[in-house]
């Protein structure tokens, strides 16, 4: 069975884009070695729910991950939880790829929903906003270092991932199982495609994404064989909610100065 015939294909959307060597690194903003990540940390259990915001019928997943971020957020903040409007999540999506939703046929294929890459989605984020929030800057993360990862997590209320699916993730998906790393065909790297999620969760024996619509469970070996990017991403909207103050151990100070160094160049 192929892809295009699958019983339940939800969409994906995330495509790998050109590396940009500018890009901050979390490791450059903290301590020479940083402190153990606390075991177990989730950022979503005040979360209302997950929406799709589209992405069941075209491939604006990593749009709909900034978004998830904010929920995140905000749910935690001393105000109202944020829910970012599906149109918002589209507009941007068509801001930056030139998706035009007036182009789709009857069967649903549409020749301008070719899915983004992380940093096109991030720099626009940034400069213009999703829904009227705004992030002050984004790291990445070397997603082999775990402790690095759960760090994240922690300090910044959740991160961004992307990931090269299997054929096998859409099987455990839709039987509402854990995402394990699988051999064969189904379990090839990418044979799925790329898909991009806000991960809020962390544990001992793995992580937890939200996407299309809840939460899902990955082991630690699924991370080590499909997720291909981590980013650490700050915003307004979890400092207001940490008071205003820098997570520990992290030198925004110096961060923000570094950026307006590299966007000025």
């Amino acid at each position: 069975m192929t892809a295009a015939t699958e019983p339940f294909m939800p969409k994906l959307g995330w495509v790998q884009g050109p590396d940009d060597p500018r890009t901050l690194r979390l490791s450059a903003y903290t301590a020479d070695t940083l402190p153990t990540a606390p075991k177990s940390q989730s950022w979503m259990k005040k979360a209302s729910r997950w929406p799709l915001l589209g992405n069941d019928r075209i491939g604006d997943c990593v749009l709909v991950s900034c978004a998830h971020l904010v929920q995140g957020w905000t749910a935690y903040s001393r105000d109202a939880e944020s829910l970012v409007a599906e149109a918002d999540v589209i507009g941007a999506y068509s801001a930056i790829t030139g998706y035009d939703p007036k182009r789709t046929s009857r069967d649903g294929s549409n020749p301008t929903d070719r899915g983004t890459n992380s940093l096109a989605a991030l720099n626009f984020w940034r400069r213009t906003g999703i829904g009227g929030h705004k992030i002050s800057a984004y790291m990445k993360l070397d997603p082999s270092d775990h402790n690095e990862v759960r760090n994240a997590a922690n300090l910044f209320g959740g991160i961004y991932i992307a990931a090269q699916l299997p054929l096998a993730a859409n099987d455990q998906f839709r039987a509402g199982k854990t995402w394990t790393a699988t051999g064969g065909q189904r379990g090839r790297r990418g044979s799925w495609g790329g898909h991009a999620m806000h991960l809020g969760a962390y544990g001992t024996t793995g992580y937890t994404v939200s996407t299309w619509g809840r939460t899902q469970a990955l082991t630690v070996g699924w991370w080590n064989t499909y997720v291909d990017e981590a980013f650490a991403v700050v915003s307004e909207d979890w400092l207001n909610q940490l008071g205003g103050t820098n997570p520990l151990g992290f030198d925004l100070t110096a961060m923000l100065a570094d950026l307006r160094r590299v966007t000025a160049a």
